[in-house]
Parts: structure tokens; C-alpha cells; sequence
């Protein structure tokens, strides 16, 4: 597994501009590594701040176990934070929270970022707003806001060079091979963007996954079908098809890590296919 950072607080935020969505290319990734991907029109511009994640312990000001009154003083850095109940969603879940932040100022809008807190484990889930949100990076990879099949195609160009691996969530979109980023799927427009979700297990889950909101769940997209290659080494991975045609295969590429494997197998590009 790979990780992020070494050091054991949060680094510091800071402020950027993103690159204007009107058309033009820019490049989804910071740093070493310059992975051009074309923008839509109807994106608008976001000034953002830059956070950064360290697995398991934080992201941006929020770091995880943090009580309600702790989550909204660090939102005080981005903006107004509003507190309200969320659904109980199993009986083996305490009683939770959300807090959602909105940028300060300006007119209003959707949250920036919502921060989901439990009565027995605290802070354990911050999701970052596809069009509002904070940018993060993992490795240099940007996170947030992008389109999902840009993404998708980064991570596999970046577990290419990089000899890393990556992984899929049970719904297909891909995200680094990290278990505490769980990718969500942000309908903007007609276009499906990235909201990251950044988590540990809540109240004796095993999995982040297994810790999802209901919440989120509900705002996630679905991912698109894409043709499989003739050499595809796992033939049975499949996607139903539209409503009333055949099922339609789907490509997991290189680096691919799953949630949850098939019968048993590691389908990680470490094993070679048979």
C-alpha cells in the first residue's frame, strides 16, 4: 500500500486559482509529472485552496476523531459551517452528524465540503464538493473536480510510470491505492466529476467502504461502460448493459486493485493473468 505522507501533522493550506473550464487543456496533475486533459465549457472558474491529506490521520484543518465543536472551528478557515442530523443508516451505527461548510462570502452556493462525524468515533469523513470544494493532490494526481474518464486515464498513465497500483470502488471509479480515498462520482451539468471522499472506518466498520454516509451514496454517478480489448485478461469482468442489450464488458486496466475480488483472486496487476 502506498503512502502519502510521512509526516505525522496536516501541511498547510494554501490558496490557488484553478484553471479556467472554457474549453481550453490544462493539466490534472502538480508536480513531476504533466497530464493534459480537456476541461467543459459549462464548469465555470473556482478559486480554490490547495489541502493536503495524510492517511488516516487528517485532511486540510480537519484531522480524524475530532469532535462537532472541533470540525466547525476548523472550518472556520473556509467558511460558515452548518450542523445537522444524518440518517440512521444501521443500528450498529451511533447516532451522526454532518457539517457543511460553505466558501465565505460571495453568493450562495453548494457546500465546499461536508464533514461527517459519529458519537463514538468522531470526525470520520470529509467529502470535497466537485465544483466548491478544495483541491487535493495524491502523489501530484489532482483529486477533485475532475471530469471521471480523465481521471481514470491519469491513474492508469501515472501506475504505468510510477509502478504503482491503483484501484476501482465497487462502483467503478477509479482512485488511488488508498484505502482512506474513496472516490465518488459528482453529477455537474451532463458531466460526472470527481468528489473525493476522505475516510476512516466509523464505529467497528472493517472498511471505509463499509462506512460510506447514506448521504453520499446518494450523490454519486454512475461510471461509464467502456469497451473490453481483445486481449483482456479477465474476461468476466462485466458491466450490465443498457436496459434490453447484452451485458458489456469492461476494461480494468493496469494497476487495477479491486475493493473486493472475485472467487477468491487478486486481480491486481502485480499477478500476471493466466
Amino acid at each position: 500500500m502506498q503512502t502519502m505522507f510521512s509526516a505525522p501533522g496536516l501541511p498547510e493550506s494554501r490558496t490557488s486559482v484553478s484553471p479556467e473550464m472554457d474549453g481550453e487543456t490544462f493539466s490534472g496533475v502538480s508536480g513531476e509529472v504533466d497530464l493534459a486533459l480537456s476541461t467543459q465549457g459549462d464548469f465555470g472558474v473556482v478559486e480554490r485552496v490547495d489541502w493536503s491529506y495524510a492517511e488516516a490521520v487528517g485532511v486540510g484543518p480537519f484531522r480524524f476523531g475530532m469532535t462537532i465543536s472541533e470540525v466547525v472551528e476548523a472550518a472556520g478557515v473556509l467558511g460558515p459551517a452548518k450542523v445537522s442530523d444524518c440518517r440512521r443508516q444501521y443500528a450498529v451505527f451511533s447516532q451522526t452528524w454532518k457539517v457543511e461548510v460553505h466558501r465565505g462570502g460571495g453568493t450562495p452556493s453548494a457546500p465546499a465540503v461536508t464533514a461527517y462525524v459519529s458519537q463514538d468515533a468522531g470526525l470520520f469523513g470529509v467529502a470535497c464538493d466537485a465544483v466548491q470544494g478544495p483541491q487535493v493532490a495524491y502523489h501530484g494526481l489532482l483529486l477533485v473536480g475532475r471530469e471521471m474518464g480523465d481521471l481514470e486515464s491519469d491513474m492508469i498513465a501515472y501506475a504505468e510510470v510510477h509502478d504503482m497500483q491503483f484501484r476501482y470502488t465497487c462502483e467503478g471509479h477509479a482512485g488511488p491505492d488508498d484505502p482512506g480515498i474513496v472516490m465518488r462520482a459528482q453529477p455537474v451539468g451532463e458531466v460526472l466529476r470527481s468528489r473525493p471522499l476522505f475516510m476512516v472506518p466509523r464505529d467497528g466498520a472493517c472498511t471505509e467502504w463499509d462506512s460510506l454516509p447514506s448521504e453520499e451514496a446518494e450523490v454519486s454517478g454512475p461510471p461509464a461502460a467502456k469497451a473490453m480489448p481483445p486481449d483482456n485478461p479477465w474476461p468476466d469482468a462485466v458491466r450490465p448493459g443498457p436496459e434490453g442489450t447484452s451485458p458489456q464488458q469492461e476494461w480494468h486496466g493496469i494497476g487495477y486493485r479491486p475493493c473486493t475480488s472475485t472467487a477468491g483472486e487478486d486481480r491486481s496487476a502485480k499477478n500476471s493473468p493466466r
